[in-house]
């Protein structure tokens, strides 16, 4: 008789591990489905201004033209 409460319990403890475990699994599945997932709204104006974006790209054009004119300090022998 002890034998089989014995059986019983073992198996009543690995059922409810068991139980346990799938609803563990199954949590994230049921969290995702209770939130609809939407994009993020864009904000109002996105763009930058575009007389300062000019500006910069000129710039940095004169600048790379202006160091590339200079001629190199090497000498033949290097």
């Amino acid at each position: 008789m002890a034998q089989n409460l014995t059986t019983r319990a073992a198996r009543l403890r690995s059922s409810m591990i068991c139980l346990v475990w799938l609803a563990a699994a199954s949590a994230p599945t049921l969290a995702q489905q209770s939130r609809s997932l939407k994009p993020p709204s864009p904000r109002e104006d996105p763009s930058a201004p575009v007389v300062m974006t000019v500006l910069v790209m000129v710039v940095l054009v004169v600048a790379t033209l202006f160091v590339t004119v200079f001629p190199t300090k090497r000498g033949h022998q290097d």
